[in-house]
């Protein structure tokens, strides 16, 4: 007897839901709590979120190899989407611009706040359509992708909570969503970095190093360092793709010099 009224989800499509169960928590958070000193276990609401959002980046990584290595359901593309603009799209925007509301300041900061809100989670929307439209065969990411954006911008929270500042920062990073900027994808080669990344995010939410100096250290690794791990990938495939079109000349040359010589 036929159980499922859906196409049937497999292993990887329930990583997708521990993403997607990370924001909706996060969401829950916010709000029941707002921004709160001591939510749980003595950690803020901007710790705890964060943590929620390592966890979801973890969930992320994992549906995408365990789907390369034992295979997806049709579900998966769409589902991605869904659950990154759940946890790394409203999440992000929805935490900044709660600590941003609960730090006063003037009208024209609280207005570029909520522009800023608005701005990050179009671009999260827009990005994560776009890639599960027509880009999802791309050797690299165009545009800032949808987790790398959420952690530059829950990072900028550890530094600041002016409400003009914050909002400024969801500005910018919303439009880098959209930008032609290309960053790579997080295959083998980039795993390591992930999870540095992982770990630093995690202690730094815990207290545990500080917060400043990996801030600092995010805005650099991936504004700076990625966008040329990514062009350096791309010439070198432009080299591949020039050698081997080298080849097949020379290859249908001979061919044509040997039949000249029949």
């Amino acid at each position: 007897m036929r159980m499922w009224g859906i196409t049937k989800p497999c292993v990887p499509d329930a990583f997708t839901l521990g993403n997607a169960s990370c924001g909706a928590i996060s969401l829950l958070v916010l709000v029941g709590a707002g921004y709160a000193e001591d939510v749980w276990a003595g950690l803020s609401t901007l710790q705890l979120v964060s943590l929620l959002l390592v966890l979801g980046t973890v969930f992320d990584s994992l549906d995408g190899a365990t789907a390369r290595r034992f295979g997806g359901s049709s579900l998966g593309g769409q589902l991605d989407s869904l659950s990154d603009g759940i946890t790394f799209g409203l999440v992000p925007a929805a935490l900044l611009v709660t600590i941003a509301l609960a730090g006063g300041g003037g009208g024209l900061a609280v207005a570029v706040a909520v522009a800023g809100f608005l701005v990050y989670l179009s671009g999260a929307l827009l990005r994560l359509a776009d890639f599960c439209a027509v880009r999802d065969e791309d050797t690299d990411f165009v545009g800032l992708p949808s987790p790398l954006a959420a952690l530059l911008a829950v990072s900028a929270a550890y530094t600041t909570v002016d409400p003009l500042l914050l909002g400024l920062v969801l500005l910018v990073v919303g439009s880098l969503m959209v930008s032609r900027l290309r960053f790579p994808h997080q295959g083998r080669d980039m795993l390591p970095l992930a999870i540095g990344g992982w770990v630093l995010a995690a202690l730094a939410a815990l207290g545990a190093v500080q917060p400043t100096l990996v801030v600092a250290a995010t805005w650099v690794l991936v504004l700076l360092v990625l966008p040329v791990l990514a062009a350096r990938s791309r010439g070198r495939a432009d080299d591949d793709e020039d050698i081997d079109v080298d080849r097949e000349v020379r290859r249908r040359l001979r061919l044509r010099l040997a039949h000249q010589q029949r």
